[in-house]
């Protein structure tokens, strides 16, 4: 039995198979050594293996999701189809990392820095302010 090393990367997708880098490498070796005939097998065996191994992984990571619990089914079919999940605190990750998970904390903070930026600014003028939108829909209007 041959023991081959295949290299793992964290941007892998999660249905690589080490048998599918072995194929891979194998397909680039052939490219690079100039044996043009034998990348083309190589290269259509690669790309029939892609198809087959991303189709298995998603049917199994969905299977019996729909029946058992349909809202984890519906939470996988967005983030395999790359739909964003919507999030009831959108702010809890940034409140996590800066206030301990502290929202109203992070919120005053928030304000704080508007409030300091906002000081440093001076007063519009009362000539440079637009009408109140009253005043567009009477002049629109006649």
């Amino acid at each position: 039995m041959l023991l081959t090393t295949v290299k793992r990367h964290t941007t892998d997708k999660p249905w690589v198979t080490d048998q599918f880098c072995h194929l891979i490498h194998c397909c680039q070796h052939a490219l690079k050594t100039g044996q043009m005939e034998r990348y083309r097998a190589l290269r259509n065996r690669v790309q029939r293996a892609t198809r087959t191994l991303r189709r298995k992984f998603y049917t199994r990571k969905m299977e019996g999701l729909r029946v058992s619990n349909p809202r984890n089914w519906w939470c996988s079919v967005k983030q395999v189809t790359g739909q964003t999940v919507n999030n009831s605190q959108p702010l809890t990750g940034l409140a996590n990392q800066v206030h301990n998970g502290d929202v109203q904390a992070l919120a005053d903070s928030i304000n704080r820095f508007f409030q300091g930026v906002a000081a440093d600014l001076s007063p519009l003028d009362d000539n440079c302010t637009p009408p109140p939108s009253s005043v567009w829909r009477t002049l629109s209007a006649g």
